[in-house]
Order: C-alpha cells, then structure tokens, then sequence
C-alpha cells in the first residue's frame, strides 16, 4: 500500500542527531501524520468490508474493487 512504503521511506532517512529542533519537530509531524493517515484508511476499508458483507447479493470480486483493496 502507498501509505507504508511512504511510512518506510520516511522512517528510513530520519534527521541527523545534529539536526535543528525545527527539522526534528517536522519529522515527528510527518511521522504522526503518516500513521494517522494509515490508521484512517485501514478503518475506512473495515467498515466498507463489514457493510458490504452484509450485502451477499453481491459478487465478491465487485465489493473487492468497490474498496479498492484486494485480500
């Protein structure tokens, strides 16, 4: 998924220990965001899956691309 690797890229290349305390703060921000983001979105998908099961008129692979997520 698009957020993970953006999640792996950032924590991959955190800032120097030398680094201003402005470029620490960010960092953490875009960390916290990240992840907040991730967590946003793995809800969304777990709602949208438990709704669509309730619905098992429909195929499978249509609530599969309805999500936009495969298994």
């Amino acid at each position: 998924m698009k957020l993970e690797k953006e999640i792996e890229e950032h924590l991959s290349h955190p800032p120097d220990r030398s680094a201003k305390s402005r470029v620490v703060n960010e960092y953490m921000e875009k960390e916290n965001y990240l992840q907040y983001e991730l967590k946003r979105y793995r809800t969304y998908t777990y709602l949208l899956r438990s709704k669509a099961a309730q619905f098992s008129e429909l195929e499978p692979p249509l609530v599969e691309s309805s999500i936009g997520e495969s298994r």
